[in-house]
């Protein structure tokens, strides 16, 4: 007669190693997911980047299209490269003198490169980025004088918006040019000072400007006017093309670029400048580096095409 031996079980020594087993694969599938989830949030902030600063360039580059100028001696453009604290806090609207040292983005030499040469996606152009001005023709064929600027927010006395980005890409227009006249150099100090309903794009940290000339004789066929090396780039008044005029000459090519940041960038960019980064931020160059490595660059070629009115 046979005896049945009961079923062998698992052992402890099994039991625990079998646990192990699955609570490393576990750890390895949440490992995963996490890692899937940061790249997700990374490319979507991203798109959402580029799509704001492609949505941004669209607009500019219709009132680029539609420029008018004339060879009147008036200024029918205006660029300039804002860098100074003093003159962002007077006649901007930007809260700079109010900002503690080190809290907003940096005004020093490594601000300023490359703005001249290279590839414009990697130039800095300053504390306040180019400020551009001209006049063009809005959807009712009428002139109006148009203005781009990066901000930082708060934008005017109430205009402090806890929610809204910090910084921001406007556009400021006037329609009155045919009362005030057709010279940026006076009559229009209003488009210095943007208000909440001009923003086109938030978390915007810099834009840069190139203008230029057909010419022949340079290597591309377009010879740089502005920003250039022998001059001060602080201000480009323009007038029209006639090599007669006095002042500068008016563009016919430009180069424009919007550095927009991530959503991560955007929030470790606000707690770099609130002081609750990881980082002090004893130099400039440590803003730049969390920028440059969480935002998205938008570069345009548009040619000035309308002419005189």
């Amino acid at each position: 007669m046979s005896v049945r031996r009961p079923a062998a079980g698992f052992t402890l020594a099994e039991l625990l190693v079998a646990a192990a087993i699955t609570l490393g694969l576990g750890a390895l599938a949440l490992g995963l997911a996490v890692h899937a989830l940061e790249h997700w949030r990374r490319w979507e902030g991203e798109a959402i980047a580029e799509t704001n600063g492609r949505l941004a360039l669209d607009v500019l580059a219709g009132d680029v299209q539609g420029a008018l100028h004339r060879a009147d001696g008036g200024t029918w453009l205006a660029a300039a490269i804002l860098n100074s604290p003093d003159e962002l806090a007077d006649r901007h609207g930007w809260r700079v003198n109010s900002v503690p040292p080190g809290r907003i983005k940096p005004a020093g030499a490594s601000s300023v490169r490359a703005m001249v040469t290279g590839p414009i996606a990697y130039g800095r152009f300053g504390l306040g980025g180019a400020w551009l001005r001209w006049f063009t023709l809005d959807h009712a064929g009428l002139p109006t004088a148009v203005s781009y600027q990066i901000c930082r927010l708060p934008l005017g006395p109430s205009a402090d918006i806890p929610d809204a980005p910090r910084y921001v890409f406007v556009r400021r227009a006037n329609d009155q040019v045919l009362d005030r006249g057709t010279d940026l150099s006076s009559g229009y100090s209003d488009l210095e000072v943007p208000a909440v309903a001009d923003i086109l794009a938030g978390d915007v940290v810099d834009f840069g400007v190139r203008l230029f000339v057909r010419d022949r004789d340079a290597p591309d066929g377009l010879r740089q006017v502005y920003p250039r090396a022998d001059d001060d780039p602080a201000g480009y008044l323009a007038t029209g093309r006639d090599v007669a005029a006095t002042g500068n000459v008016f563009p016919e090519v430009g180069d424009f670029m919007l550095r927009v940041l991530t959503t991560e960038g955007a929030d470790l960019v606000a707690n770099l400048e609130s002081g609750r980064g990881r980082s002090t931020r004893a130099d400039d160059d440590e803003w730049w580096r969390v920028v440059e490595r969480n935002s998205v660059v938008q570069v345009r070629r548009v040619e000035f095409k309308a002419g005189a009115p």
